[in-house]
């Protein structure tokens, strides 16, 4: 993830973010943003004050316009969740969003398929842009680093604990019929 990727994803959260003097980032929201969200800004600091001092607006983003519509429906199902929260007299300050939730949307309006939407959360989870949970119930901005692909690393432990390759084991592995 790159400079341009972290201001997009910030002003898909109505922040924006621009280079003040000193070396020091300006970051204005225009509503509480999510705390993952200022933890991307702040990983991203060096990053983002290169950018604003180079200027290089040659820089494109590493992330599809897809990927960006996913980001989006991520952030109105947020802010969704904390009108809801603030509606019926709870604590709105830390809303979450169901990852189930957001693949059905996402898959409805994007029009993509089980595949696709795989591909392209397996795509945002590693460049940082996204993370899930470790029980999948929840999503949230990611940190800006990027990981590995989880599915490759589920492999080397399928392969070491059983010594196999084969993909139909793996998939039943995967789904979780041999926990």
């Amino acid at each position: 993830m790159n400079a341009l990727d972290t201001i997009n994803i910030a002003s898909i959260f109505n922040a924006t973010i621009s280079a003040a003097n000193n070396n020091q980032l300006k970051v204005a929201f225009k509503a509480k943003p999510p705390s993952e969200l200022i933890t991307l800004v702040k990983n991203q600091k060096p990053t983002l004050l290169s950018y604003f001092n180079v200027s290089d607006s040659n820089q494109t983003s590493s992330i599809s316009e897809m990927d960006y519509r996913a980001i989006r429906a991520y952030a109105l199902m947020l802010e969704k969740q904390r009108d809801t929260l603030k509606a019926g007299g709870y604590d709105a300050d830390d809303p979450a969003v169901l990852v189930s939730s957001w693949r059905r949307i996402v898959m409805r309006k994007l029009g993509l398929n089980i595949v696709q939407m795989d591909s392209m959360e397996r795509r945002l989870i590693q460049s940082g842009a996204i993370a899930i949970d470790s029980y999948r119930n929840h999503i949230t901005i990611g940190d800006a680093v990027a990981k590995d692909d989880p599915t490759k690393q589920q492999l080397l432990e399928w392969q070491r604990l059983c010594g196999s390759t084969n993909a139909n084991y793996f998939e039943d592995y995967l789904n979780g019929c041999y926990d």
